[in-house]
């Protein structure tokens, strides 16, 4: 699978929002959303399709199934992660064994884990050396760890730097959360307890669309609580793919206000993002838009093929949305 890189976003998309007009523009451009602006504002709950009936039972599909820290890039709003590639990644996903088949087809095979080749590498303690650096020694431990690792593939030592990364994060994660119980003088439940899942839409074939995510957690008074421990700097500001990352929590959660708390080298700063409903309106119609072509693909094998193959995965909705308020 693709590996994307860290950084920041263009200035460009710092303050993306909509208009009442332009959100009138979404909605005459793609009708076939359950909701409608005045709907989404007020927060209205998507009606669910109900399960199939006994006799529809064999033509049933299992969902297609957008997770929350992948939603940016199903949008087109994460600039490390193409569209063709945030493709593959619902396809690996939701559907492993037709994603296995199309490899398969065209001479590829998913490979080991980077667990199973750190074994067989026998790096795993400069693994868990590098994942437990301080950031000052994070640096030297991590290079070492990839001039080894790099010597066999490139592309594995792409893998191991963000799986080295996403360690660190998900390792601090809780005394993260624990330090902010001190600071905001409350307690924060619900981490990472359960998966949530919305349905958003049910696709022509009649794959239903739906939307997962785990929180951080959820402080007492409501707010929603992401932390992000970084691993270069921090960001200073809230990055545009963490926007979108966010605005699904809180649709998930039925929240209206989140804190995004970054650490860095034993620092912790915050940043505050209300919920947007134009904003989010944007999201829910790209995402449908994305949604049916991915709804084409699982049906025919020459477009897997060619998203595979070739990166293709055609979507018009960057052309098509509305200019961006800057």
């Amino acid at each position: 699978m693709p590996t994307s890189a860290a950084g920041d976003y263009d200035d460009e998309y710092d303050s993306l929002s909509f208009s009442t007009q332009e959100l009138d523009v979404l909605c005459a451009a793609n009708p076939s959303l359950q909701r409608s602006p005045k709907d989404l504002i007020e927060k209205t709950a998507i009606p669910l399709t109900p399960p199939p009936s006994a006799r529809t039972a064999k033509m049933w599909k299992p969902p297609i199934v957008i997770r929350a820290s992948n939603l940016a890039s199903c949008v087109g709003l994460n600039r490390y992660c193409s569209l063709a590639e945030g493709a593959e990644t619902v396809f690996a996903r939701s559907y492993p064994r037709a994603y296995r088949k199309a490899l398969a087809r065209i001479g590829q095979t998913i490979g080991p884990t980077v667990e199973e080749i750190l074994e067989e590498l026998s790096a795993t303690a400069a693994v868990e050396l590098a994942i437990g650096s301080s950031a000052t020694d994070l640096a030297a431990n991590l290079r070492s760890l990839l001039v080894r690792v790099g010597g066999i593939d490139s592309e594995i030592a792409k893998d191991v730097q963000k799986h080295v990364f996403m360690e660190r994060g998900a390792r601090g994660e809780a005394k993260t959360l624990t330090s902010l119980e001190t600071t905001m003088k409350q307690n924060i439940g619900e981490r990472n307890d359960r998966l949530n899942v919305l349905q958003l839409d049910t696709m022509p074939s009649g794959r239903r669309l739906r939307l997962s995510g785990r929180v951080d957690g959820i402080a007492a008074d409501g707010t929603l609580v992401e932390v992000k421990n970084r691993q270069r700097c921090f960001a200073g500001r809230v990055r545009l793919h963490e926007k979108v990352q966010v605005h699904a929590y809180m649709e998930l959660m039925g929240i209206q206000s989140c804190i995004i708390a970054e650490t860095y080298d034993g620092g912790t700063r915050s940043d505050r993002v209300e919920f947007d409903a134009g904003f989010w309106f944007m999201i829910v119609s790209r995402l449908t838009r994305f949604a049916r072509h991915v709804d084409r693909l699982l049906d025919d094998e020459a477009l897997q093929d060619a998203l595979l193959v070739d990166g293709d995965f055609p979507c018009d909705f960057i052309q098509e949305a509305p200019p961006l308020n800057v």
